[in-house]
């Protein structure tokens, strides 16, 4: 068994451990609180913009409405066949510093699961967001397009000097294909991987009609189902959709790319505030048990103590 002097030593080390992981967790919740915020109202015009987008794009779907950042578009103007093989981009996030639990690891082992899947010819370049993945990009030695190290405020501003040079490069034929990797957020205990297309746009990112019915006829059939809470109306636009979606698309790009940062940053400080809080909560564990070790050193000395008293005076007697 220790000493008492060597426990009480282990336990005021314990005890700031627990005021360092407190003072984190309340750090980490502060900010998971800013971009908490951020998220919660991005995420309404998110979805308001990309049913504004789907409804420009059923309404020109029959007159062969034809945009780059559409995929079945684009397979059709490319100029050659180099061009579909050019390099793809994977914009990856994860977080500069660690103590987040498994949050780094789940997005490394993502991206590593997605490069697996990939077909073996196709370069590929990744801009790294975060530090873990740029230390994956150097281990895998894969080229990096630019590194961007963890802001410390999210804002429009900032995703748009991130994205606007990748949705350039594309509409350029610099590159094929652009995809993220990022962290869903779905609430404090529970973050999920994703990786999604950004560009081009494919039937999984917007509804549109795919040739068996348009979509306008497709939500006339679920309007006329009275369990369908879908509200269909036509928009009279100024000016044309066509003109309308040659802005739309880059700002809908925009406000994708944005509100998955804030999906990323949410789930790392969560994931940050969880795992401290849990650290926080198995220190004080720890000093319980070293608490009830240094009592039972402390007694046990005095009854040694005792017992060598009590057979001193019977040596005397």
């Amino acid at each position: 068994m220790l000493s008492t002097r060597k426990i009480k030593r282990k336990i005021r080390s314990v005890q700031n451990i627990k005021k360092i992981t407190r003072a984190m967790e309340m750090v980490s919740a502060a900010k998971f609180k800013r971009v908490w915020a951020k998220l919660s109202a991005i995420r309404p015009f998110s979805s308001k913009l990309k049913s504004m987008t789907e409804n420009l794009l059923s309404n020109l779907k029959d007159i062969g409405f034809k945009h780059p950042f559409i995929k079945e578009a684009r397979d059709e103007v490319l100029p050659t066949p180099v061009a579909k093989k050019g390099a793809m981009c994977i914009i990856a996030v994860s977080s500069t510093k660690g103590l987040c639990g498994g949050y780094n690891t789940n997005m490394v082992k993502a991206l590593a699961k997605f490069i697996t899947s990939i077909e073996t010819e196709k370069t590929i370049e990744i801009l790294p967001i975060g530090k873990k993945m740029q230390d994956f990009a150097r281990k895998r030695e894969i080229k990096m397009r630019d590194i961007k190290t963890t802001p410390g405020d999210i804002n429009i501003s900032l995703a748009n000097e991130i994205i606007t040079p990748i949705i350039n490069d594309y509409e350029n034929d610099l590159l094929s294909e652009v995809w993220l990797v990022y962290s869903e957020f779905v609430n404090p205990m529970i973050n999920r991987p994703k990786v999604q297309r950004f560009l081009p746009l494919a039937n999984g990112e917007l509804r549109i009609a795919d040739g068996e019915l348009p979509l306008r006829d497709k939500l006339q059939s679920e309007i006329r189902n009275p369990k369908s809470e879908i509200v269909w109306a036509d928009y009279l636009y100024e000016p044309e959709p066509a003109e309308l979606l040659d802005i739309l698309l880059p700002r809908y790009l925009e406000v994708v790319f944005y509100r998955a940062l804030l999906e990323a940053y949410s789930s790392e400080h969560s994931a940050r505030m969880m795992a401290m809080r849990n650290a926080t909560r198995n220190a004080g564990e720890v000093i319980d048990e070293l608490t009830l070790s240094f009592n039972k050193a402390r007694q046990a000395h005095i009854t040694k103590e005792l017992l060598d008293i009590v057979g001193g005076a019977e040596g005397l007697r």
